[in-house]
């Protein structure tokens, strides 16, 4: 990891034209790409190669080109995925005032005590779609993000997240971070002759997860059927109402998960373990221990 740091703070003085004393701080140790001061870069250049500072400095790393390359190839890789009418749909207006009436009709079935812990902008505005470019990738795709800060289900998907977590983190195969993993390893004990090691991997796993699945997952996973109804209605409208910009135009992501809001990643989790799970009890034979 020090090499890998080292070489990159090499190639952004290079790249950048920084002097030995620029000095890029611990911050950069410790988020990678997300705080860095640019004191010595054309502001103005820089700051509209791309969306945030991670995503430009994946640029600088990723290709050895001229900012306005970098735009370029940012923008053709987003209209390329925004053109894929699988996944999104262009608005020909923001819907922020139609949804935000939607939300207000269904906040207004929860209990008052719900009602309160739930925050709903005063002015909520569209999502931000960006892309982090996978640079082990040939042609460095886009992974795409929509931020959900000041989004008018920001506070709905952060109620939905805290409901969906204690049956996300119960399931047989679930991993909490690395150090779990390892404390479960150790707790195997001998394996039977001829054991075979194996992963498997699931390609763009939030956006290939449909809004029925998901949903039928998570009412799998709550055995109470009033309460898996109700936190499937939320996780519903989370799904069907994640409109956002992008330069000038607005859209709305009419399938799968989005990367950005709150619940996403338990819903990911949930879905995963589901799908495992019916899975193996369709198969006559069952792996000695499984991980996910």
């Amino acid at each position: 990891m020090h090499f890998l740091y080292n070489e990159t703070v090499n190639i952004i003085h290079n790249e950048l034209h920084l002097n030995e004393s620029f000095n890029l701080g611990p911050s950069f140790k410790r988020q990678s790409f997300l705080l860095i001061s640019w004191e010595s870069v054309d502001q103005h250049t820089w700051k509209n190669v791309c969306t945030t500072e991670s995503e430009q400095l994946q640029a600088l790393l990723c290709k050895n080109k001229k900012p306005d390359s970098w735009r370029s190839d940012y923008q053709k890789e987003a209209a390329r995925q925004l053109s894929n009418t699988e996944f999104y749909r262009p608005l020909s207006s923001d819907p922020t005032e139609e949804y935000t009436k939607k939300l207000h009709h269904l906040l207004r079935t929860f209990p008052t005590l719900t009602q309160e812990q739930i925050n709903t902008p005063l002015q909520p505005l569209p999502g931000l779609f960006s892309l982090l470019p996978k640079i082990h990738k040939p042609g460095n795709p886009g992974r795409p993000i929509i931020s959900g800060i000041g989004t008018l289900t920001e506070g709905l998907s952060g109620y939905v997240d805290s409901l969906l977590r204690p049956y996300a983190t119960s399931t047989p195969s679930y991993l909490r971070d690395t150090t779990d993993f390892l404390r479960k390893l150790q707790c195997i004990g001998d394996l039977p002759e001829n054991t075979i090691l194996a992963t498997m991997d699931v390609e763009a796993l939030y956006t290939n997860i449909p809004h029925t699945d998901g949903i039928q997952a998570v009412r799998n996973s709550i055995p109470d059927d009033d309460t898996a109804q109700l936190v499937a209605e939320h996780c519903d409208f989370i799904l069907t109402h994640n409109y956002f910009k992008f330069g000038d135009n607005i859209y709305l992501q009419t399938s799968d998960t989005t990367m950005g809001t709150h619940m996403a990643s338990q819903h990911a989790n949930i879905f995963t373990a589901d799908l495992e799970q019916r899975f193996l009890s369709s198969h006559p034979l069952t792996p000695f221990f499984f991980l996910c």
